[in-house]
Protein backbone atom coordinates (compact mmCIF):
# COMPACT_ATOMS: atom_id res chain seq x y z
CA UNK A 1 0.00 0.00 0.00
CA UNK A 2 1.50 3.07 -0.92
CA UNK A 3 0.22 6.74 0.32
CA UNK A 4 -0.14 9.79 -2.03
CA UNK A 5 -0.48 13.40 -0.02
CA UNK A 6 -2.25 16.19 -2.64
CA UNK A 7 -2.09 19.41 -1.79
CA UNK A 8 -3.37 22.68 -3.52
CA UNK A 9 0.13 24.34 -4.39
CA UNK A 10 -1.36 28.10 -4.42
CA UNK A 11 -4.71 29.75 -4.22
CA UNK A 12 -3.98 32.80 -5.87
CA UNK A 13 -4.08 32.08 -10.19
CA UNK A 14 -1.71 34.64 -11.37
CA UNK A 15 -1.48 35.39 -14.96
CA UNK A 16 -0.13 38.34 -17.01
CA UNK A 17 -0.11 41.56 -15.39
CA UNK A 18 -1.26 40.12 -11.77
CA UNK A 19 -0.27 42.12 -8.72
CA UNK A 20 1.46 40.57 -6.23
CA UNK A 21 -1.08 39.49 -3.81
CA UNK A 22 -1.63 38.35 0.17
CA UNK A 23 -4.74 37.20 1.90
CA UNK A 24 -5.70 38.16 5.41
CA UNK A 25 -8.14 37.00 7.84
CA UNK A 26 -8.21 39.55 11.03
CA UNK A 27 -4.86 39.96 11.68
CA UNK A 28 -3.00 37.14 10.17
CA UNK A 29 -1.61 36.54 6.55
CA UNK A 30 -3.17 33.49 5.41
CA UNK A 31 -2.87 33.04 1.91
CA UNK A 32 0.36 34.54 -0.60
CA UNK A 33 1.13 34.64 -4.10
CA UNK A 34 4.16 33.54 -5.92
CA UNK A 35 5.32 36.79 -7.08
CA UNK A 36 4.58 38.36 -3.22
CA UNK A 37 6.22 35.15 -1.34
CA UNK A 38 9.25 36.02 -4.20
CA UNK A 39 9.20 40.06 -2.39
CA UNK A 40 9.58 38.09 0.97
CA UNK A 41 6.05 38.02 2.15
CA UNK A 42 5.28 35.11 4.48
CA UNK A 43 2.22 33.39 6.03
CA UNK A 44 1.28 34.31 9.29
CA UNK A 45 2.92 37.79 8.87
CA UNK A 46 1.35 40.65 10.38
CA UNK A 47 -1.27 42.68 8.01
CA UNK A 48 0.81 45.87 8.40
CA UNK A 49 4.29 43.99 7.61
CA UNK A 50 2.97 42.52 4.36
CA UNK A 51 2.03 45.96 3.41
CA UNK A 52 4.85 47.38 3.80
CA UNK A 53 6.31 44.71 1.31
CA UNK A 54 3.63 44.99 -1.12
CA UNK A 55 2.73 48.23 -1.06
CA UNK A 56 5.48 50.04 -2.83
CA UNK A 57 5.89 46.96 -5.60
CA UNK A 58 2.41 47.56 -6.37
CA UNK A 59 1.02 44.86 -4.64
CA UNK A 60 -2.37 43.99 -2.83
CA UNK A 61 -3.32 43.15 0.62
CA UNK A 62 -6.81 41.76 0.57
CA UNK A 63 -8.93 40.33 3.71
CA UNK A 64 -10.58 36.95 3.38
CA UNK A 65 -14.44 36.86 2.39
CA UNK A 66 -16.18 38.49 4.68
CA UNK A 67 -20.06 39.72 5.14
CA UNK A 68 -21.54 42.65 7.34
CA UNK A 69 -24.46 40.71 8.84
CA UNK A 70 -24.35 39.11 11.50
CA UNK A 71 -20.60 40.42 11.43
CA UNK A 72 -18.44 41.68 10.44
CA UNK A 73 -16.90 37.93 10.36
CA UNK A 74 -15.30 35.90 7.46
CA UNK A 75 -17.71 33.98 5.35
CA UNK A 76 -16.05 30.23 4.66
CA UNK A 77 -18.90 29.82 2.24
CA UNK A 78 -16.39 30.41 -1.15
CA UNK A 79 -13.86 28.49 0.17
CA UNK A 80 -16.22 25.50 1.52
CA UNK A 81 -17.41 25.26 -2.17
CA UNK A 82 -13.87 25.04 -3.69
CA UNK A 83 -13.02 22.75 -1.11
CA UNK A 84 -15.63 20.24 -1.91
CA UNK A 85 -15.45 20.44 -5.94
CA UNK A 86 -11.43 19.59 -5.48
CA UNK A 87 -12.59 16.73 -3.37
CA UNK A 88 -15.27 15.66 -5.98
CA UNK A 89 -12.20 16.12 -8.66
CA UNK A 90 -10.16 14.00 -7.10
CA UNK A 91 -13.17 11.34 -5.90
CA UNK A 92 -14.03 11.15 -9.75
CA UNK A 93 -10.45 11.25 -11.13
CA UNK A 94 -9.61 8.04 -8.94
CA UNK A 95 -12.99 6.50 -10.12
CA UNK A 96 -12.51 6.77 -13.51
CA UNK A 97 -9.01 5.44 -13.30
CA UNK A 98 -7.32 2.34 -12.45
CA UNK A 99 -7.60 3.05 -8.62
CA UNK A 100 -11.01 2.77 -8.22
CA UNK A 101 -12.27 2.14 -4.88
CA UNK A 102 -8.80 3.66 -3.74
CA UNK A 103 -9.80 5.21 -0.19
CA UNK A 104 -9.47 9.21 -0.01
CA UNK A 105 -9.38 10.83 3.28
CA UNK A 106 -9.76 14.83 3.20
CA UNK A 107 -6.91 16.72 5.65
CA UNK A 108 -7.83 20.06 5.82
CA UNK A 109 -9.96 22.30 2.51
CA UNK A 110 -7.09 22.42 0.41
CA UNK A 111 -5.24 18.40 1.24
CA UNK A 112 -5.97 15.45 1.44
CA UNK A 113 -4.74 11.34 1.31
CA UNK A 114 -5.12 9.10 -1.01
CA UNK A 115 -4.57 4.99 -0.06
CA UNK A 116 -3.78 2.92 -3.33
CA UNK A 117 -2.45 -0.47 -3.76
CA UNK A 118 0.91 -0.95 -5.27
CA UNK A 119 -0.62 -2.90 -8.16
CA UNK A 120 -2.22 0.76 -9.37
CA UNK A 121 0.92 2.12 -9.85
CA UNK A 122 0.56 4.87 -7.06
CA UNK A 123 3.01 7.32 -9.47
CA UNK A 124 0.83 7.14 -12.63
CA UNK A 125 -2.30 7.66 -10.07
CA UNK A 126 -1.01 10.86 -8.93
CA UNK A 127 0.34 12.17 -12.17
CA UNK A 128 -3.17 11.93 -13.37
CA UNK A 129 -4.53 13.45 -10.08
CA UNK A 130 -2.56 16.62 -11.21
CA UNK A 131 -3.85 16.56 -14.71
CA UNK A 132 -7.50 15.92 -13.55
CA UNK A 133 -7.19 19.04 -11.31
CA UNK A 134 -5.53 21.28 -13.34
CA UNK A 135 -7.80 20.77 -16.30
CA UNK A 136 -10.99 20.36 -14.33
CA UNK A 137 -10.78 23.52 -11.96
CA UNK A 138 -7.60 24.92 -12.58
CA UNK A 139 -5.74 24.59 -9.63
CA UNK A 140 -2.30 23.84 -9.29
CA UNK A 141 -1.72 20.63 -7.40
CA UNK A 142 1.60 18.46 -6.37
CA UNK A 143 1.21 15.31 -5.21
CA UNK A 144 3.52 13.45 -2.74
CA UNK A 145 4.19 9.09 -2.95
CA UNK A 146 5.26 7.68 -0.16
CA UNK A 147 5.06 4.37 2.08
CA UNK A 148 3.62 6.74 4.51
CA UNK A 149 1.44 9.66 5.19
CA UNK A 150 4.25 11.65 7.14
CA UNK A 151 6.46 10.80 4.07
CA UNK A 152 4.05 11.58 1.41
CA UNK A 153 3.13 15.07 3.25
CA UNK A 154 6.87 16.20 3.22
CA UNK A 155 7.35 14.54 -0.42
CA UNK A 156 4.63 16.84 -1.62
CA UNK A 157 5.87 20.06 0.00
CA UNK A 158 9.20 19.64 -1.29
CA UNK A 159 7.62 19.30 -4.95
CA UNK A 160 5.50 22.59 -3.87
CA UNK A 161 8.61 24.13 -2.40
CA UNK A 162 11.46 23.88 -5.21
CA UNK A 163 9.45 22.42 -8.31
CA UNK A 164 11.63 19.06 -7.43
CA UNK A 165 9.27 16.62 -8.39
CA UNK A 166 9.41 14.37 -11.15
CA UNK A 167 7.18 12.00 -14.14
CA UNK A 168 5.67 14.01 -16.55
CA UNK A 169 4.35 16.65 -14.88
CA UNK A 170 7.34 17.51 -12.58
CA UNK A 171 4.84 17.88 -9.84
CA UNK A 172 4.79 14.27 -8.17
CA UNK A 173 7.57 13.68 -5.58
CA UNK A 174 8.02 9.77 -5.31
CA UNK A 175 9.88 7.94 -2.05
CA UNK A 176 10.79 4.46 -3.57
CA UNK A 177 13.32 3.43 -1.40
CA UNK A 178 15.09 4.00 2.39
CA UNK A 179 17.61 5.80 0.42
CA UNK A 180 15.20 8.42 -1.34
CA UNK A 181 13.17 8.83 2.77
CA UNK A 182 16.91 9.52 3.98
CA UNK A 183 17.14 12.03 0.92
CA UNK A 184 14.04 13.62 1.58
CA UNK A 185 14.35 13.62 5.50
CA UNK A 186 18.09 15.75 4.96
CA UNK A 187 16.45 18.13 2.76
CA UNK A 188 13.46 19.18 5.10
CA UNK A 189 13.68 21.31 8.04
CA UNK A 190 13.50 19.61 11.29
CA UNK A 191 10.78 22.44 11.79
CA UNK A 192 8.81 20.94 9.58
CA UNK A 193 7.56 18.20 11.16
CA UNK A 194 4.16 17.43 12.75
CA UNK A 195 4.44 18.62 16.45
CA UNK A 196 7.80 20.58 15.87
CA UNK A 197 6.68 23.96 14.38
CA UNK A 198 6.59 25.67 18.06
CA UNK A 199 9.99 24.15 18.90
CA UNK A 200 12.51 25.85 16.09
CA UNK A 201 13.87 27.78 18.94
CA UNK A 202 14.87 24.97 20.57
CA UNK A 203 16.11 23.10 17.41
CA UNK A 204 18.10 25.47 16.56
CA UNK A 205 20.26 25.22 20.07
CA UNK A 206 20.52 22.05 19.97
CA UNK A 207 21.95 22.27 16.30
CA UNK A 208 19.59 20.32 14.40
CA UNK A 209 18.76 21.80 11.24
CA UNK A 210 17.28 19.48 9.34
CA UNK A 211 14.61 15.85 10.16
CA UNK A 212 17.13 13.44 9.75
CA UNK A 213 19.42 14.18 11.87
CA UNK A 214 16.60 13.82 14.70
CA UNK A 215 17.71 10.12 14.25
CA UNK A 216 21.40 10.92 15.72
CA UNK A 217 19.80 11.66 19.58
CA UNK A 218 17.69 9.14 21.51
CA UNK A 219 14.52 9.60 22.85
CA UNK A 220 15.29 10.37 26.13
CA UNK A 221 17.41 12.73 25.02
CA UNK A 222 14.70 14.43 22.63
CA UNK A 223 12.23 14.39 25.24
CA UNK A 224 14.72 16.88 27.51
CA UNK A 225 15.97 18.69 24.24
CA UNK A 226 12.36 19.56 22.89
CA UNK A 227 10.21 19.25 26.06
CA UNK A 228 8.17 16.71 24.18
CA UNK A 229 6.36 13.93 25.76
CA UNK A 230 7.51 10.49 25.27
CA UNK A 231 5.28 9.54 22.31
CA UNK A 232 6.07 12.98 20.40
CA UNK A 233 9.88 12.41 20.63
CA UNK A 234 8.82 8.58 19.16
CA UNK A 235 7.91 10.07 16.78
CA UNK A 236 10.10 12.73 15.58
CA UNK A 237 12.51 10.14 15.99
CA UNK A 238 11.28 7.41 14.14
CA UNK A 239 10.67 10.12 10.87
Amino acid sequence: MAEIHIDVDRSVREGPGTPPIALFQYNDVICVSASARALGVRKHMSPEAARAVLTPAGGRLVHAFWRDWPGPRTWYKPYQDASRDLFACIRASLDAGAACGATLERASIDEGYVSVEERHGPESVAEELVRSVRERLGLPVCCGVAPNKLLAKLASSAAKASGGGSGASGRVYAVRSDEEAQALLRQTAAHRLPGLGSRADALARAGIEVASQLQTLDVPRLQAVLSLSPAAAAAAHDA
